[in-house]
């Protein structure tokens, strides 16, 4: 447009009328005289958020709030559950907004690279969670214990509808022996009993094909309870996803933040890990609930009345307050 506009001005200076000019260069008489003026382009960005009590804070002030909810422990949101994470405290912003915030200020984490996928995957091995606890998947991760400078054993059973994690062991083996004993801690637990009501719901398990889960002990035991086992295919592990997600939160707040001096403190900060996990950290996969709101929201709406937890483990949002009033 710019060099239209310079022919257009060479014309008129050689005696051609202004408009004979326009109309032969196809030039609006509007870009003609249009003149920058050097601002931004649109609406002026806004430099205030409101909540919904009221409260009116500066910019400043919401990217010292997003900072301080960075800054909290196994939290790594981007800007998308950052903008979540402020609606669910009151404060009325959208995704735009949080993300130039977050932008300016250097609070965005560094785009992931994409990992190379050269074969499809077998969509009907996905599994079909009905409620809570219908498909638990069940996998190990090795977490390196620096003081020791060993592997330690890391088994956690995950709730495929919502990722609520049942229960967990970190040891310096694993077993099958071991693994029946979670079994047994996973059909005690509070939740799954409440959801299972006395057994009229079924539950089953999925796991790789490890030493670990296709050892007969395992196999009698699951028999004896009642529970359905079912085994992905080798080399697939995308057919257990979820779990599979789910250590890779572990790899990136725990095993990379943390240098473990034993078993002791593995424990301490995991434990603390998991109450994050189930009751603090919300999930783009679920809504943008945390865990246990996702359970807390199914037995709502099915008339189940699940045990409390701890108050102090729980996000006092306006959501939970409706479901729990």
């Amino acid at each position: 447009m710019g060099q239209l506009i310079q022919t257009v001005r060479t014309y008129v200076g050689l005696g051609m009328r202004l408009g004979r000019a326009l109309e032969l260069a196809g030039v609006p008489r509007s870009s003609y005289y249009y003149r920058p003026t050097g601002t931004p382009k649109g609406k002026a960005s806004s430099t205030h958020t409101r909540n919904v009590d009221g409260t009116v804070i500066t910019n400043a002030q919401l990217v010292e709030r997003i900072e301080a909810l960075l800054a909290e422990e196994f939290i790594d949101y981007g800007y998308k559950r950052v903008a979540h994470a402020l609606k669910r405290a009151g404060w009325i912003v959208n995704v735009k907004k949080v993300y130039r915030l977050m932008k300016q200020h250097k609070l965005l984490y560094p785009p992931r690279k994409a990992t190379r996928r050269d074969k499809a995957y077998v969509a009907h091995t996905r599994p079909r969670a009905l409620y809570p606890f219908h498909v638990i998947e069940v996998d190990i991760k090795y977490v390196w214990i620096e003081g020791l400078r060993r592997h330690a054993y890391l088994v956690t059973f995950l709730c495929v509808l919502s990722r609520f994690a049942i229960v967990w062991e970190l040891g310096r083996t694993m077993n099958s022996s071991q693994v029946c004993a979670l079994v047994d801690q996973v059909l005690a637990h509070p939740l799954v009993m409440a959801v299972g009501r006395d057994g009229a719901l079924s539950f089953s398990i999925r796991t790789d094909n490890g030493p670990q889960f296709i050892a007969k002990k395992l196999a009698r035991a699951l028999t004896r309870l009642g529970l359905y086992h079912e085994f992905i295919h080798p080399g697939t592990p995308q057919q257990n996803g979820h779990i599979e997600g789910f250590h890779s939160t572990v790899e990136r707040r725990v095993c990379q933040d943390y240098e473990l001096a034993g078993f002791g403190q593995a424990n301490e900060v995991f434990e603390r890990f998991f109450q994050t996990y189930n009751y603090k950290r919300i999930m783009a996969g679920i809504n943008y609930l945390t865990p246990y709101e996702c359970l807390c929201k199914w037995a709502y709406e099915n008339g189940v009345e699940l045990p409390k937890p701890d108050p102090q483990l729980l996000t006092h949002t306006p959501f939970f307050r409706k479901l729990h009033p």
